[in-house]
């Protein structure tokens, strides 16, 4: 630590409760909200002079919150007098703009960036901004617990082009365009950068502090890293599928694409808009890999992914066909009914990636008849029978495991069958859940 003032008490260089700080032309200005007065004190911490007293009149202040400092003005949050005052650096009253009527509760926190005032309404889950002259421009925010909506926001940071909201009860920060247009979230309360209660912001250059009441402590981000998704180019996907109402997509792809035993392999996982070509932003799911039904990896327990995009690292210990389950539990903040979305590997061999090839026709429509409950497994399995024995299809030198002729086709396959047949996974996908019948036996290759 390099110092400490102040200290508990009524007296001059004393607070009771200093809620809001700013540092400005040399001067560290305190609202000491308790005391109901603004405290100035040079960069040594020693007292310089102070401003306002209880009251409701001009220049006077009710549990002052918050104290900005832009364009040699000094823009304080008079919370309990539902209304934003305005000084010179010393402390004389210029303006002041708010009321009861303007301001359903308290303005809370606030701050000033490029000629507009951007004010928080705790009690109202909104914020509110104005021109420098207080005229109202616009509004954003609502209660609740989906994008764009807030739960007790206690902060507010605003950078070139992004709005930065403490949204405290949600267990995030939330950012938005200079207009108050949803951009994306940093945390929640099951995301690796976990929050208990984000507080309070502060931005320097293009880092981001976040200071967490609860867990006593303060993350720091670099603010560019938080958007390098929406440039980053969409990779080619080994995989693709859809969970069933084909409202989000998850695309799968390895580093290295050949998986080796013994050797660490990164299964890069994509949430995916129904385009199938954009990521789609927090997401709460699951990983689980197997093969023969005994675990490699996993389960992890319900995560949050606030990009939208996964690495798991996994050493694999033999060769042959695994399987990824990725279960998903809710994105956009709502909880959906838990689903499986399920893939395959095959350790050890080249994955096969046919380019010239076409499928036969009648193959792709009795998938949509076998999706659609028109045809029974038998017939479909033919089916695929006859691309396996044109060498359409190849199959990896697979060892199967003990099975029945009985044994029941996943439902996840016959799902991706019906997008196959509608074009909406490629072929790899769609013959990657044949390799899986084949392993498991249901399917027999001579």
């Amino acid at each position: 630590m390099i110092m400490q003032f102040g200290g508990l008490g009524l007296k001059v260089g004393k607070f009771v409760h200093p809620m809001g700080i700013d540092v400005s032309d040399g001067k560290i200005f305190v609202t000491d909200s308790g005391n109901n007065r603004i405290q100035v004190f040079d960069l040594d911490g020693n007292f310089v002079s102070t401003f306002g007293s209880r009251g409701s009149s001009d220049g006077k202040f009710d549990c002052p919150h918050d104290i900005k400092i832009y364009k040699n003005k000094i823009y304080v949050a008079d919370s309990d007098n539902y209304r934003i005052q305005v000084f010179d650096l010393d402390g004389n009253f210029v303006s002041t703009f708010g009321s009861r009527d303007q301001f359903d509760s308290q303005p809370y926190k606030l701050d000033v960036f490029n000629d507009k005032i951007y004010v928080v309404e705790i009690g109202k889950n909104r914020i509110q901004v104005f021109d420098l002259g207080g005229d109202f421009l616009f509004k954003f925010g609502k209660k609740g617990e989906g994008v764009g909506e807030l739960r007790s926001p206690s902060d507010i940071a605003v950078s070139e082009g992004k709005i930065f909201v403490a949204d405290r009860k949600n267990w995030r920060v939330q950012v938005f365009d200079i207009n108050g247009n949803f951009l994306t979230t940093i945390g929640s309360s099951v995301a690796y950068e976990e929050f208990v209660r984000p507080y309070g912001l502060a931005i320097l250059d293009d880092i981001i502090f976040v200071a967490d009441s609860s867990k006593l402590h303060i993350q720091v981000f670099e603010i560019p890293d938080l958007f390098s998704i929406e440039t980053s180019t969409i990779p080619e996907y080994e995989q693709t599928a859809l969970i069933s109402d084909k409202s989000l997509g998850v695309g799968f792809y390895m580093v290295p694409e050949t998986s080796n035993i013994n050797e660490v392999t990164n299964l890069e996982i994509n949430f995916l808009k129904p385009d199938m070509q954009t990521i789609q932003e927090h997401v709460d799911y699951q990983v689980h890999v197997s093969k023969d039904g005994n675990d490699v990896f996993g389960p992890i327990s319900l995560t949050h992914t606030s990009r939208g995009s996964v690495t798991i690292p996994v050493q694999f210990t033999e060769n042959g066909l695994h399987k990824i389950d990725v279960t998903v539990g809710g994105f956009l903040f709502k909880p959906i009914p838990s689903e499986i979305v399920s893939l395959t590997i095959n350790v050890g061999y080249t994955n096969i990636q046919p380019e010239e090839t076409s499928i036969p026709d009648w193959i792709r429509n009795n998938a949509d008849w076998w999706a659609s409950d028109q045809i029974p497994d038998s017939a479909f399995l033919q089916g695929i029978q006859f691309l396996i024995k044109e060498g359409i299809m190849v199959i990896p030198p697979t060892e199967t495991s003990e099975s029945s002729g009985s044994q029941e086709v996943p439902g996840w396959i016959k799902n991706n069958a019906g997008w196959w047949a509608d074009g909406v996974i490629d072929d790899n996908t769609f013959v990657s859940g044949i390799q899986y019948l084949v392993k498991v036996g249901i399917i027999k290759v001579s």
